[in-house]
């Protein structure tokens, strides 16, 4: 069995959306407990087809790892 590490923020900050089970295992919950949050509209996911995606910058918002607009310049 592999075992997958998890985006890291600069990863996340580079796609536009990423899967559940890694939103979870960024979050530090069970992807179990991710698909009930986007059930429950915790977590903002997009549908696309039959699979859920977690967009890249609604997760790093509930991270409080969102870029603002100023950074990086200078």
């Amino acid at each position: 069995m592999t075992i997958h590490q998890p985006p890291t923020l600069a990863e996340i900050r580079e796609r536009p959306t990423v899967s559940v089970p890694e939103a979870a295992a960024v979050l530090g919950i069970s992807a179990q407990s991710a698909y009930r949050m986007s059930r429950d509209g915790r977590l903002p996911v997009v549908r696309l087809g039959r699979t859920l995606r977690v967009q890249s910058a609604a997760l790093l918002h509930l991270l409080g790892a969102a870029q603002t607009d100023n950074e990086g310049t200078r």
